[in-house]
């Protein structure tokens, strides 16, 4: 069998899959579903798991993931694994509820984001870690906009109508995060990182200083509601956790990768707004107005 190859996606999301300490393999001949592909399994690893870990995913699209469409994994997959589904469509939560109830583990794209934003972070020893102790976060400025990450040639490709665009800039939030982070093993970091929330797509996004940029555009203000206090902390805490390569791993050690993880009293947070990439979309006929964002395509009414 070949490790599929889905919509050029496989290859960060393997590399993800890496940073994780999870290694899928080619282990049996698995015919793809309509909307998954099955990236391969990792074998199971002593004093962690006595089962494999098979890996799925769904690829991207606007089309959210459905609860028929998990009806149609649990099909496939083997109840003797432990299954994993990659899913760059959004999921509801009752979609969750489904993939929860037949025990497949939900990854959505923020994580893999996440961890493909700490790929750096990984050549860090825990040995040095101190050595990033004296480190202080740069400011953070209001109204900086975010770098396109998407095509509105893309982006308009699942439309089913003709129209106009022009380019806007949608209001969004950016919390610049610090804390120290502690292991089980006593050691201490210091972590950092710039978390934006998109209200137009409804996600949270990691984010480096060089996608921020400054210009004057069409301002597009936000009129729903924005993301409460706990589920801020609760993301902006997922982005500061790393996990790291010890300097001499211990022998006979399981695990090759050590948590660090937020100390709560320690978290400290600098809300700016910043401005996301985007246009509105006029439909020819009935002139009704939408608005697309950039960074990951999401679409919706405009007031």
């Amino acid at each position: 069998m070949h490790v599929a190859q889905s919509e050029g996606m496989s290859e960060p999301i393997l590399r993800a899959l890496g940073l994780a300490g999870i290694h899928p393999s080619p282990a049996r001949n698995i015919s793809d579903i309509p909307g998954f592909s099955h990236l391969g399994v990792a074998e199971p690893k002593a004093g962690v798991s006595d089962v494999p870990l098979s890996i799925w995913h769904a690829y991207h699209s606007h089309i959210p993931l459905t609860e028929q469409d998990a009806q149609r994994l649990l099909l496939c997959i083997e109840q003797s694994e432990s299954n994993i589904l990659i899913s760059e469509r959004f999921v509801s939560e009752s979609v969750k509820e489904v993939l929860a109830t037949i025990g497949v583990e939900l990854w959505e794209r923020e994580k893999i984001s996440m961890l493909l934003g700490e790929a750096e972070l990984e050549k860090i020893s825990v040995g040095n870690v101190e050595e990033l102790e004296d480190n202080r976060p740069p400011n953070l400025e209001n109204d900086l906009v975010v770098s396109q990450k998407l095509e509105l040639k893309r982006a308009l490709g699942k439309i089913p109508f003709e129209g106009f665009t022009r380019p806007v800039l949608l209001e969004g939030k950016a919390w610049l995060a610090s804390a120290t982070l502690t292991s089980t093993e006593g050691k201490t970091m210091q972590s950092q990182a710039i978390m934006i929330e998109n209200p137009w797509g409804d996600n949270f996004l990691r984010l480096e200083f060089e996608d921020l940029r400054s210009f004057q555009m069409e301002q597009i203000h936000w009129n729903g509601v924005w993301s409460n206090d706990h589920d801020v902390r609760t993301n902006v805490k997922e982005m500061l956790n790393k996990r790291i390569s010890p300097t001499s791993p211990e022998v006979g050690k399981t695990s090759l990768l050590i948590w660090f993880r937020t100390l709560e009293s320690t978290l400290k947070l600098d809300c700016k707004r910043i401005w996301l990439p985007g246009w509105i979309l006029t439909d020819k006929e009935t002139g009704t107005e939408y608005t697309i964002e950039g960074i990951g395509g999401s679409i919706a009414p405009f007031r």
